[in-house]
């Protein structure tokens, strides 16, 4: 089951496309479809917060020149975490591997919530 309230995805400057989980209870004021300035700026630093690599904006803009992420870990690949089992009827032996990556936020001092508490 998906357990993300919202997946948001930049359009374009001034456009969001929000798609909340069918079983988010909402308030009128959470569906208002303007954003003030704070959250706006929210929403910026979520998306470079949680950028692997590249973040784009207009040759006229400079706000993620002023934006602090730290940067991603070295350790990319860790080693995966294998569980095995062995099915009793046809002697198959099934694998359940777990790759992580760390997070950019693992040894930061504060992480960005996430944007727009309505």
């Amino acid at each position: 089951m998906a357990m993300a309230g919202a997946i948001v995805l930049p359009l374009d400057p001034h456009r969001l496309l929000v798609m909340f989980h069918p079983r988010l209870q909402l308030d009128p004021t959470a569906l208002h479809q303007e954003l003030d300035l704070i959250e706006a700026d929210e929403v910026n630093l979520f998306v470079a917060a949680h950028s692997d690599r590249w973040t784009f904006e207009l040759p006229d803009r400079s706000r993620m020149t002023t934006l602090f992420v730290p940067p991603l870990p070295d350790d990319r690949v860790a080693i995966p975490q294998v569980a095995r089992r062995s099915d009793p009827a046809t002697g198959n032996i099934g694998e359940l591997r777990r790759l992580h990556s760390p997070a950019r936020w693992g040894r930061a001092w504060r992480v960005p919530g996430a944007p727009i508490d309505r």
